[in-house]
């Protein structure tokens, strides 16, 4: 699909400028901040034009474990014994609909014991993830699924199948941000990205690479370039709940905690004003009600 983002302010290299965004499939094809819109742009699928009153962000990408969904937030978890795997897959799916709500274009799935689960998911709902494995025959099962970017933190697994290598002592709680060698933050069961930049106020360091972590693994950039994935997460600025400091803290609106208007995975609109166009919140409703 082609998309043309037009009359937007663009978050890139710590920068807020206004320009223009066209998408052609999975990748972002143009950026401009200065030249007039080509006019073969204007014949996209999907022409959004904003007037300057919205603001585009790199998608967010964090560590989490998706069949914690039931235990976010919570102190203590349940006993899972007491469910079945269909119900532990429904538990999986619900937290990829709260990842794409809140904005998070490339889960990096860590710590998961329920992989078979996890596999049937990700190939029967196309759900694009880094998954972080290191047990052989499970990266040779999700090398054959398309979606999934498949990470160790084995160098000798990494060297064999020729996969992402991600060194352990690289991923951080959230408790741990700040430290020299924190890279990934594991969210586990806490899925809002925007806890990260908490981390701001109480560290002297730069914690905004954190909340795009496997872009930086697999791109080695989160900025809004020509040539990397479209994953990209939109606010409307017309809303006074919003309402940033654009010049001075672009990042204010993400660290207030509200959703993004529209949020874009590999050049597919996935969320828009609220509605989930992957999974369907009202089939989850049901199954989490009888599970829970």
């Amino acid at each position: 699909m082609r998309i043309l983002i037009s009359g937007v302010y663009i978050y890139s290299d710590n920068e807020v400028k206004e320009g223009y965004i066209y998408i052609d499939r999975d990748k972002i094809a143009d950026i401009s901040y200065s030249k007039e819109i080509p006019i073969e742009y204007e014949f996209s699928e999907l022409h959004y034009t904003f007037k300057n009153n919205a603001i585009i962000f790199r998608g967010f990408s964090v560590a989490i474990t998706p069949s914690l969904y039931p235990c976010r937030g919570s102190i203590k978890c349940i006993d899972y014994s007491i469910f079945s795997k269909d119900e532990i897959k429904t538990f999986i799916i619900s937290s990829f609909y709260d990842l794409f709500m809140t904005g998070v274009t490339l889960p990096i799935i860590f710590n998961e014991p329920y992989i078979d689960q996890l596999y049937d998911v990700i190939r029967s709902y196309k759900l694009k993830s880094i998954i972080i494995i290191d047990e052989e025959d499970y990266i040779d099962k999700f090398l054959h699924v398309k979606e999934a970017i498949v990470g160790t933190t084995s160098k000798d697994l990494s060297d064999k199948y020729s996969v992402l290598y991600i060194d352990r002592s690289s991923i951080c709680s959230l408790e741990e941000v700040g430290k020299e060698n924190c890279k990934i933050v594991y969210m586990k069961n806490l899925y809002l990205p925007q806890y990260i930049l908490i981390y701001r106020h109480m560290c002297s360091k730069d914690v905004r690479p954190l909340l795009f972590s496997g872009y930086l693994l697999i791109s080695g950039t989160y900025n809004i370039e020509a040539n990397t994935p479209a994953d990209l997460i939109i606010y409307k600025l017309d809303k006074i709940i919003h309402a940033p400091l654009l010049k001075v803290d672009p990042l204010s609106i993400i660290a207030r905690g509200f959703n993004p208007d529209l949020v874009i995975q590999d050049g597919d609109v996935i969320v828009e004003e609220n509605m989930n166009y992957v999974l369907n919140e009202r089939n989850l409703l049901k199954n989490i009600k009888l599970v829970i």
